[in-house]
């Protein structure tokens, strides 16, 4: 009887604790329930409560401008209708609402393809670019159907213009839209809002980060429709700063005028502060064209002609400096005392090394001339023999004080051009340096390689006897140090650089010569192929890439604004043809440097 009840007493113990899980699981299960939606997931589900109804709009900062010496405004932002969506407002009908679109204002293939891509690449609060400019007619339009368009707005943008188009160009750079490949070295969240545009070359590439500015971010409460309701809260960008730049964009345009008709480069410096005056490129393009993605039209109109537009000639251009470095040749020799200023030699049109003979540009030759005549004639029987004394590493080492044969320490890139010597050729070309690789590079040919901003701080540097450095950024005032060079040798050189121009009996430039300005010189006919192959034949009647380049250098001296320049004309025959067109630039530059010799002012920032 006593192992019955107590059985009974364990089997209803067992019956009570399962009816009292059974009634207990319930509750559990809710309670759990509870706590994870209430106390885990709280935060989860508060963030997504809060994108419903909230919505974060990045707030793009206005780029800076960029302005010429004078104040001149050469890159700035122009207002301009621009079509948006936010994709989570769209209520999931982001391809019903673009085919609408396109009913309304139009949409390409392209155009309906870059917004799907943007779309699935970005996060669904951010705002994606439909078009980047529409006209008031159209903004009308959406404005009107705006209630059948979930999501879609129209807002005032900013859009970047260069207004002198192709003037400048290579310099200034442009604007486009961020590529995936520089998302990676970007942390602020306007680079990831599709359509933004950072500066990609040039000036507006390497001062991109000043330019740029930081993003700020609206929040706003929007209603069942998408609209903003309510403004929850706002954090202000920080604009760009505007840049200043030493270019004169009236002797910009002054010079362009001038090289219309040619491929070629011009550059010029202040040689008291190594600022760059000009630098122009021909032919260029249009910056414009290249904002909101170049098409394929233009660009393969870009591509295909011969004269290469796309190059920057003022700082990558190549070119050998033919007689224009015979002033580094002569300093050589008398720096290294291989000669005095009154060492003379007979020209008789050519001389003879080993079994082959190298000739004067002047076949009956100049006959007795000393250094100042030798550089006014451009004598290269007189440079040959300067060749054969120095040797070309002593000849290296002086081309490099004067700026050649390395990258020049300037904001923008710039090749650095070729200063060959023995190991250099033995390295690169794999071949014993001859002498007569010494008499060719005597005379600025054979493996010299120069850019026509090298050139002209070349120049400069022969002007002053300082390390001139070139700069593109205004107002900074640069001192520079004095060159290890003799004053009585550089003075040798300046006075043979004055008889180019202004000596009637030897000076090669002297008919092209400034009636206005006392400018010093010198000219460079630099062959691009084998001169005796085109002998006596008229300069028209050679094929346009058999011609020769036509280069000047050159410095005038004045107290407060001296000027270094360069010319380089392709293909364009001798250098007394650049001569000319550069003195006659400078008998124009010059009132106009004279006019607008005030330093920059600051740029106060305008009230948004």
């Amino acid at each position: 009887m006593f192992f019955k009840n107590n059985n009974k007493r364990a089997q209803i113990t067992r019956r009570s604790i399962l009816l009292s899980l059974i009634m207990t699981l319930p509750f559990f299960v809710v309670f759990s329930r509870l706590y994870f939606l209430q106390i885990i997931s709280a935060q989860r589900y508060k963030r997504l409560s809060d994108k419903n109804s909230l919505s974060n709009k990045v707030v793009l900062p206005h780029r800076g401008k960029i302005l010429d010496v004078t104040g001149k405004e050469i890159a700035f932002n122009e207002r301009v209708f621009r079509l948006n969506i936010i994709p989570e407002q769209s209520k999931g009908k982001i391809d019903d609402v673009l085919k609408k679109i396109d009913k309304l204002i139009g949409l390409s293939v392209f155009e309906m393809d870059r917004i799907k891509k943007d779309i699935k690449a970005s996060p669904s609060f951010y705002s994606i670019s439909i078009k980047d400019i529409i006209s008031f007619k159209q903004a009308a339009i959406i404005e009107f159907n705006i209630p059948s368009l979930p999501g879609v707005y129209v807002d005032v943008g900013l859009e970047r213009k260069y207004p002198f188009k192709d003037i400048g160009s290579h310099l200034l750079g442009y604007v486009s839209v961020v590529s995936k490949e520089n998302l990676k070295d970007y942390k602020d969240p306007m680079f990831k809002v599709p359509g933004f545009k950072i500066g990609k070359n040039g000036i507006e590439g390497v001062f991109n980060n000043s330019l740029i500015g930081k993003s700020g971010m609206k929040q706003l409460e929007v209603n069942a429709t998408g609209r903003a309701v309510k403004k929850v809260a706002e954090f202000d960008a920080v604009d760009g700063k505007d840049l200043s730049i030493t270019l004169d964009y009236d002797i910009q345009a002054l010079v362009k005028d001038k090289l219309k008709d040619y491929a070629g480069s011009f550059v010029l410096l202040n040689a008291k502060n190594g600022e760059v005056v000009s630098a122009v490129s021909n032919p260029s393009f249009d910056n414009n064209d290249f904002v909101n993605g170049i098409n394929e039209k233009k660009w393969k109109e870009l591509l295909e002609n011969p004269k290469r537009p796309l190059i920057n000639r003022s700082l990558n251009g190549k070119y050998a400096p033919a007689s224009t470095f015979k002033m580094i040749v002569a300093l050589a020799a008398l720096a290294e005392k291989e000669i005095t200023k009154d060492f003379k030699v007979t020209c008789h049109g050519k001389i003879k090394l080993g079994r082959r003979f190298f000739h004067c540009w002047k076949e009956r030759g100049h006959g007795a001339v000393n250094m100042k005549q030798a550089i006014a004639s451009s004598c290269d029987i007189y440079f040959y023999e300067l060749g054969k004394l120095l040797g070309i590493d002593k000849i290296a080492k002086y081309a490099k004080i004067f700026g050649l044969g390395e990258s020049l320490p300037f904001e923008l890139f710039n090749v650095k051009g070729t200063v060959p010597t023995r190991l250099w050729k033995r390295l690169r070309k794999k071949e014993r340096w001859q002498k007569g690789d010494d008499l060719v590079a005597s005379i600025g040919q054979g493996y010299l390689i120069a850019t026509p901003l090298q050139l002209a701080v070349m120049s400069a540097r022969l002007g002053t006897g300082k390390k001139v450095v070139p700069t593109i950024e205004a107002g900074k005032n640069t001192k520079f140090e004095e060159l290890d060079i003799k004053k009585e040798h550089l003075e040798t050189i300046q006075e043979g650089m004055d008889m180019v121009v202004n000596d009637r009996r030897y000076g090669t430039a002297y008919w092209r010569r400034s009636r206005k300005h006392r400018v010093w010189g010198k000219t460079g006919t630099a062959q691009v192929i084998s001169k005796r192959f085109h002998k006596d034949i008229k300069l028209k009647d050679i094929p346009y890439n058999h011609r020769t380049n036509a280069l000047y250098v050159a410095y005038l001296d004045d107290a407060e604004n001296p000027l270094a320049l360069a010319l380089v004309l392709e293909h364009a025959g001798s250098g007394s043809k650049a001569a000319g067109i550069a003195n006659k630039l400078l008998d124009q530059i010059v009132p106009i440097v004279q006019a607008h010799a005030i330093k920059p002012k600051k740029v106060e920032k305008e009230e948004k």
